[in-house]
């Protein structure tokens, strides 16, 4: 996710990098060293990190003295966890998360809101416009949307968040209770008789609240076709029950689930080790 950092933020990037390499003290020679800064800009982005872990202040803290600074964390407190911070204060990542969760009316307003001019917001999002023509799709700015293909979209939201925040924090300001994923730990455990970590479930839970985001916010798959097998059809009940607390047609409701179901499916098998694809495709109806 290098694109969504300006050059400012790469460096202090690479500055967290190496604090975080090693539990020791690291003096400005020897971080002078590793970056092509001056001492006086590595004590101001030192400065700089430190305002950026405050919200972490209870896990992790920039310690600095004499012998140099100390990068001291918790056990828990994971480098990704440190790197989404950073992400959040990169305005392309702030463009993304106001499209996708639909926080502002105009790019007006967003530029306001960030302190910037659209010039200089079209300079900066430059890079993320090359990374989302990986997925066929593009910005509408004038209607602050995404526009492409309805799937290419979801596939894109699911590969950013889950990149961003997969396993560190719930970023949707809803469905936190947990009760997809729960649900589908019991019953695809019990069909396929083994167990899923907790980073799989969450893998499902934000493939189906991706979902109910885009398709209560107006977006809806064109067609989808049948599967010919429903392999799981404990986990086709439960998501075609999460679609169905939706007021749409149930020609809509049949697709998305139908959309979904297949989704989840290809993170099954991706997630199956060799003995158990094989073991679950000799039990297939023939």
């Amino acid at each position: 996710m290098d694109f969504l950092f300006s050059r400012k933020q790469r460096l202090l990037f690479e500055m967290l990098t190496i604090l975080y390499s090693e539990n020791r003290y690291w003096t400005l020679d020897e971080l002078a060293a590793k970056l092509p800064l001056s001492r006086p800009t590595i004590q101001s982005n030192l400065q700089l990190i430190s305002q950026l872990l405050e919200p972490l202040k209870e896990d992790v803290r920039l310690i600095k003295s004499f012998k140099g600074s100390y990068l001291d964390k918790a056990p828990s407190v994971s480098f990704n966890r440190i790197r989404l911070l950073l992400l959040k204060e990169s305005v392309p990542f702030k463009f993304i998360d106001s499209i996708t969760f639909k926080k502002h009316s105009s790019l007006a307003a967003f530029c306001e809101d960030n302190y910037i001019s659209k010039s200089h917001f079209y300079k900066l999002i430059q890079e993320c416009k090359a990374f989302l023509s990986d997925y066929d799709i593009v910005f509408d700015y004038a209607k602050m949307e995404f526009k492409g293909e309805e799937k290419n979209i979801r596939y894109f939201l699911y590969s950013f968040l889950w990149e961003c925040y997969g396993g560190i924090e719930w970023p949707f300001s809803t469905y936190k209770d947990g009760r997809y994923f729960a649900k589908q730990r019991d019953f695809l455990s019990e069909e396929l008789n083994i167990s899923f970590s907790y980073t799989e479930q969450l893998r499902h839970s934000f493939l189906v609240t991706i979902t109910k985001l885009r398709f209560e916010q107006g977006y809806s798959i064109s067609s989808e076709a049948t599967p010919n097998d429903i392999l799981f059809p404990k986990l086709a009940s439960i998501i075609q029950d999460v679609i169905s607390e939706t007021f749409a047609s149930s020609t809509i409701i049949q697709t998305e689930a139908q959309y979904l179901y297949k989704m989840i499916c290809i993170n099954i098998w991706r997630s199956l080790k060799p003995v158990q694809v094989k073991k679950n495709y000799s039990e297939l109806p023939r």
